[in-house]
């Protein structure tokens, strides 16, 4: 089973739970937020799956961090293209409303998408300055030099 794979099946479910609980409950729009924001997290690990997958095929190994980055560019360029299409093409549509998939891409869809993005940058960021932190304490301890055992102090001017 992919690494990936777990993390994306679980956001998943958890997503559509949160977005058919906004049936039900008053405050919906706050479940709606988070549905949203899980069903964008699950689509960017089954996108980092497939990188995965593919990099494993070609003898590569990326990092999980670039891996979630590079799926979260893609998938909001994905988005921001259906709904600049939808946007585009559907003013004068006889349908109920017209352009509604491209707002809600627009308003709801790409902001979780950039904030997933921002998250995973201060992180990262984070995660790499502890790491860089300790990295340099054990290689301090490793630079030190030995300790001089020097013998034991006696007093010489004393008799036994």
């Amino acid at each position: 089973m992919p690494k990936y794979l777990k993390p994306a099946a679980v956001f998943g479910a958890a997503g559509a739970v949160l977005l058919l609980l906004t049936l039900a409950v008053k405050w919906s729009l706050t479940l709606f937020v988070l549905g949203i924001f899980a069903l964008g997290v699950a689509a960017v690990f089954l996108l980092m799956m497939f990188m995965a997958i593919i990099g494993q095929k070609k003898g590569r190994r990326l990092s999980g961090w670039r891996l979630f980055a590079i799926g979260d560019t893609v998938l909001m360029l994905i988005a921001a293209a259906i709904g600049a299409v939808d946007l585009i093409t559907s003013r004068d549509a006889e349908y109920f409303g017209p352009g509604t998939l491209g707002t809600v891409i627009f308003y709801y869809g790409l902001p979780v998408l950039g904030a997933l993005l921002l998250l995973e940058l201060f992180v990262w960021k984070i995660y790499k300055q502890m790491k860089e932190t300790s990295g340099e304490e054990e290689q301090s301890v490793q630079e030190r030099p030995q300790r001089i055992a020097y013998p034991p102090q006696t007093d010489d001017g004393k008799k036994e």
